[in-house]
């Protein structure tokens, strides 16, 4: 009797066998001197590329010696590789590559002019990410652009003896202070004053936001310049008030950005 479990498995099974396919390997034409070509796919510097289509040529004869795709972590590799010089192809891009006793790995970043990941080149951005990281802020994420624009404006906060501004720019900047006035004062036995007594500290900063949730509430993500991200809780309050970070900001008016 024909077992149907195994036939509705078995194309499945195939398909997973045959994703990454090694004309080498596949026949069994196993050598008893064999490598592995391997590498990562970037899209860019800073994405892989799943699932991206991976070809493996002989350069003496032509001819596909072995297919493969990128796995979930963006890597490919072809096994039972004999010495010899090939081909291997990523999308538009080729690398001429000798296999001669040892395995050899390539790294492809699809966004390069070559199509190939030079290392240096990474060094390069990475250093340009930090220096606008430190000079514009972090990356806050992902945003609501409606929210955006609705709750764009200059705020200002007065709670005890601390004022603070805040301008939430539409294009994702922002800037913010705070200044503290002294708490108290002494005086002598004829009512001059003689000394002031409590701290008195003003502090600004700038950076990127981004918003997520609706107009009663949601969190707001404040990168700083040159320091972590921060986010927080935001709530909608009366007369054009919200309770952000548990403090209350009042609109004052359309934002005064750059």
């Amino acid at each position: 009797m024909v077992n149907l479990k195994f036939i509705k498995f078995f194309p499945v099974f195939l398909i997973l066998t045959v994703f990454c396919f090694n004309s080498n390997a596949f026949w069994g034409k196993k050598h008893k001197n064999s490598f592995k070509i391997y590498g990562f796919v970037w899209a860019d510097f800073e994405r892989g590329a799943m699932n991206f289509p991976m070809q493996l040529y002989s350069k003496k004869t032509g001819k596909m010696v072995g297919m493969c795709k990128t796995n979930v972590f963006s890597r490919f590799k072809f096994k039972n590789i004999p010495p010899g010089d090939y081909v291997l192809k990523a999308g538009k891009f080729v690398k001429d590559v000798k296999v001669v006793n040892k395995n050899v790995k390539v790294d492809f970043n699809l966004s390069a002019p070559d199509g190939l990941m030079h290392h240096g080149d990474r060094f390069v951005y990475d250093a340009s990410k930090e220096l606008e990281k430190a000079t514009t802020g972090g990356d806050p994420g992902k945003t609501n652009p409606e929210l955006v624009r609705w709750i764009a404006g200059e705020y200002y906060s007065y709670q005890g003896s601390t004022e603070r501004k805040l301008m939430l720019c539409p294009n994702g900047t922002f800037y913010d202070s705070s200044e503290s006035s002294y708490s108290g004062s002494s005086s002598d036995s004829y009512g001059n004053e003689t000394s002031s007594f409590g701290a008195a500290s003003s502090n600004s900063g700038s950076g990127r936001w981004s918003i997520r949730g609706n107009k009663q509430s949601g969190t707001i993500t404040f990168c700083y310049k040159g320091k972590e991200c921060n986010t927080v809780k935001y709530y909608r309050m009366k007369d054009n008030c919200f309770k952000i970070n548990g403090i209350t900001f009042c609109y004052k008016g359309r934002p005064r950005c750059k």
